[in-house]
């Protein structure tokens, strides 16, 4: 089971807002809507069981997530009985360790995610373009590595790229040198989605980058002002090309 105790990212209790925009895709709308539905069973450990590793042994500082010895979740049971599952880069926020997001991380892959969370970029002045070119990184380490003992393999058509503050702008710096998944993409590794958990500022902006992402992207925004002035998600959802979900939590923070 997942560690309990304080996170910086945990899963919210509360998910609610006003209603959002019309959705250009009915599948991103389904997603925004069902947040709230979806937590009370997220919350809880999923069917699968978790091994932990270093993503340094790829080359690049972080930890990566697999999941191992289950079925069901977002799993699917393939040829020579391996389990084919979607995998996900993300990406932490400013002056936060990746090892800060353990519990929700390993929750996820607990269903069926293998997550890969490079632990780069921490320092007080992080390079916003180098995080990013990072998270490329480590979308083609989870799309072309074996993963545990070679029983389950990340499906290179469901890649995902999220991010929280920070992290969520570099994310949409990388979305921006990524084709959207499409039928037949073959073994060439796309982008199925991003999620951006009250993204930041970065340095280049992000709310431009948006305008060329054709992935579907779902945007979370803070009901609460954060200490300090953070970013904009109502700027960045407007600006996305692709289909875009938001959803405003309001007993959220900038922090968690």
């Amino acid at each position: 089971m997942p560690v309990r105790g304080r996170e910086v990212l945990g899963m919210p209790s509360v998910c609610t807002g006003p209603d959002p925009p019309a959705y250009p895709s009915p599948s991103i709308g389904t997603v925004a809507e069902n947040v709230k539905n979806l937590i009370a069973r997220l919350g809880r450990p999923g069917p699968y069981d978790v091994r932990v590793g270093d993503l340094g042994v790829a080359g690049l500082p972080g930890r990566v997530y697999v999941p191992v010895n289950g079925s069901g979740g977002a799993g699917r049971t393939g040829r020579k009985k391996r389990t084919s599952v979607p995998g996900l880069v993300f990406a932490h926020d400013w002056r936060i360790s990746a090892d800060a997001y353990h519990v929700t991380l390993r929750n996820l892959a607990s269903w069926g995610i293998a997550v890969a969370a490079p632990d780069t970029e921490t320092g007080f002045r992080p390079d916003h373009r180098g995080f990013a070119a990072d998270l490329e990184s480590s979308l083609t380490i989870l799309a072309g590595v074996k993963l545990g003992d070679g029983a389950t393999v990340v499906d290179v058509n469901r890649l995902y790229l999220a991010g929280h503050g920070m992290g969520a702008g570099a994310a949409v710096l990388t979305a921006t040198g990524r084709p959207v998944t499409s039928p037949g993409s073959g073994d060439t590794p796309s982008l199925a989605g991003v999620i951006a958990v009250y993204p930041s500022d970065t340095t280049p902006s992000c709310y431009e980058a948006a305008r060329v992402v054709e992935a579907p992207a779902l945007v979370l925004d803070a009901g609460r002002p954060g200490s300090v002035p953070t970013g904009n998600a109502g700027r960045l959802a407007a600006n996305w090309r692709g289909p875009v979900g938001y959803r405003k939590i309001l007993k959220g923070s900038p922090a968690g």
